[in-house]
């Protein structure tokens, strides 16, 4: 049996793109979405009669808590919501190269698509872990059309938040600074 040029082409992108999703799937938060009957489970509830001053400040305290906990869910959503979509991709572009029938520019295309993922997929996780090793909590970033928007924990949106992630952003993906947009959530 003889081994192409093509064969070789695409046996090396597979195991790119097998790479970074194994690098993806080591480096991202494997926290599972838990639903609200699993976090209500042993959770107790003080009633008492105390001030109204205290009263505000538990309704203050159970605020930040249920936000915090609004905002994990929102990331941990996030995440499988784009996992899903990026390997729906990913297996439509092996779809189209295991299949007989694809011509050869299809085939060519869906190389070239599979390979462009893969460089997304591989840009956004290395920002997210970057993100998270300058002291960020949690992180979600999309990178798409040349365009890159990240998602941070609103408490954690300071003065200086805007440069650090533009930084780390243009230096992994090669996106302009006006091309960077932050949000918090």
């Amino acid at each position: 049996m003889k081994i192409g040029k093509k064969q070789i082409v695409f046996a090396s992108l597979v195991l790119a793109l097998g790479a970074a999703v194994y690098l993806n799937w080591q480096f991202s938060d494997t926290n599972l979405v838990q639903t609200g009957a699993e976090q209500t489970i042993g959770e107790a509830q003080l009633v008492s009669n105390q001030s109204d001053e205290s009263t505000k400040e538990d309704s203050n305290n159970s605020k930040t808590e249920s936000e915090s906990k609004d905002s994990e869910s929102y990331f941990s959503t996030v995440r499988t919501d784009r996992q899903r979509s990026q390997d729906e991709a990913v297996d439509l572009a092996k779809e189209i190269l295991e299949s007989a029938e694809s011509d050869e520019a299809a085939k060519t295309e869906a190389v070239a698509s599979a390979e462009k993922i893969a460089s997304i997929y591989q840009q956004q996780s290395n920002i997210e872990s970057l993100l998270k090793a300058k002291g960020f909590s949690d992180c979600v970033v999309f990178i798409q059309n040349g365009e890159c928007s990240v998602v941070l924990k609103k408490s954690e949106i300071k003065e200086d938040t805007n440069l650090v992630v533009k930084d780390i952003v243009s230096g992994q993906a090669d996106i302009e600074l006006e091309s960077i947009k932050i949000t918090g959530v």
